[in-house]
């Protein structure tokens, strides 16, 4: 694999975890895909999704059924609302105590 791959590589690794995070400071409760898509790529969200605003909401979304595939999010079909599992939090406690040691 060369380094372009591997630097896609973590930059999706980290916009997951950046979604799980968003997810857990939301935890016990569920956010809409609107909102969502509004932290990522509507005004004020520091851009921090380039391209236009369908292909962000487009990639917003694919990392959220990645990480429900992965079990780390739900996502309520009726409601297009997605929450963190119990996975999901482990995942972001693991995070946050491995940045500690670093």
């Amino acid at each position: 694999m060369d380094q372009m791959g591997i630097g896609k590589q973590k930059g999706k690794c980290e916009f997951l975890d950046q979604i799980l995070i968003i997810l857990g400071h939301a935890y016990p409760c569920s956010l809409a895909f609107e909102e969502m898509a509004e932290m990522f790529c509507g005004p004020g969200s520091g851009a921090s999704l380039s391209g236009s605003s369908i292909e962000s909401e487009a990639r917003v979304m694919d990392a959220l059924l990645e990480l429900e595939t992965l079990g780390l999010v739900c996502i309520d079909s009726n409601s297009d609302e997605s929450s963190l599992t119990v996975l999901g939090s482990e995942r972001i406690a693991g995070k946050r105590y491995f940045l500690r040691l670093v």
